[in-house]
């Protein structure tokens, strides 16, 4: 493994590491603290329902999208960094999103800051060899 190959590795694990951290800190920390309030509220219960749940449908989003990326990082198929990039480009849209509506908090720069390490991973990862390219060298 090549420098190259192994800091994309790094930058890719290192923003899905801050995305699961922020995935986390969502559904352990704030979900507890927001459900309660939510049902307080004077809001229609489908409301209620529809709030609680995509407050935990975005944490689950997070994971799995680290996973992807983890597994577009770690692999050897030559979609490899179109995968990887993707997922960057979601958690752009997600930041972005976040940042219109919630404005600029803690939560939007975590998801900001591994979007970019995401980004820097993807854009260093190697193309794809071919499977005898190496051993006929």
């Amino acid at each position: 493994m090549n420098a190259r190959s192994a800091a994309s590795r790094w930058l890719v694990g290192a923003g899905c590491l801050v995305l699961v951290a922020g995935a986390l800190l969502h559904l352990i920390a704030a979900y507890p603290k927001v459900s309660p309030a939510v049902l307080a509220s004077n809001l229609n219960p489908s409301l209620q329902s529809a709030l609680r749940s995509v407050f935990l449908i975005i944490g689950c989003h997070w994971i799995f999208l680290a996973a992807i990326a983890m597994v577009g990082a770690f692999s050897r198929t030559s979609a490899r960094r179109t995968i990887v990039l993707l997922c960057a480009l979601a958690l752009f849209v997600d930041a972005a999103l976040m940042a219109s509506f919630l404005g600029w908090f803690m939560g939007t720069a975590m998801i900001l800051a591994s979007a970019l390490l995401i980004l820097c991973g993807g854009l260093a990862v190697t193309p794809a060899q071919p499977a005898g390219g190496a051993i006929a060298r």
